[in-house]
Order: C-alpha cells, then sequence, then structure tokens
C-alpha cells in the first residue's frame, strides 16, 4: 500500500512538471507572438507616417 501511494505522488510530480513546462512553453511562444506583432504594428506605423 505504501508503494502504491509513493508511485502516485511520482506520477503527481511528473504530471505537475510537464504541466509547468507546457504552461511555461505556452506562455513563451505568446510573448514570443505578441512581440513579433508588436513590430508588425510598429514597422506599418512606420509606412504610414512616411
Amino acid at each position: 500500500m505504501k508503494q502504491l501511494i509513493y508511485l502516485k505522488k511520482i506520477a503527481f510530480i511528473k504530471w505537475l512538471m510537464i504541466f509547468f513546462t507546457l504552461e511555461l512553453s505556452i506562455d513563451l511562444s505568446l510573448d514570443v507572438l505578441a512581440n513579433y506583432l508588436t513590430v508588425k504594428i510598429d514597422e506599418s506605423d512606420v509606412v504610414f507616417d512616411s
């Protein structure tokens, strides 16, 4: 029984690690996307101004 609880804990920790890794990669890709869009908008502003 103790071994089962131990295995559940490991599984839970692994799941947490996977979840946080996914969260981080999603956050990072959203940041990159936001930065890319901001740069694109800035570039188009410059084009409109000239």
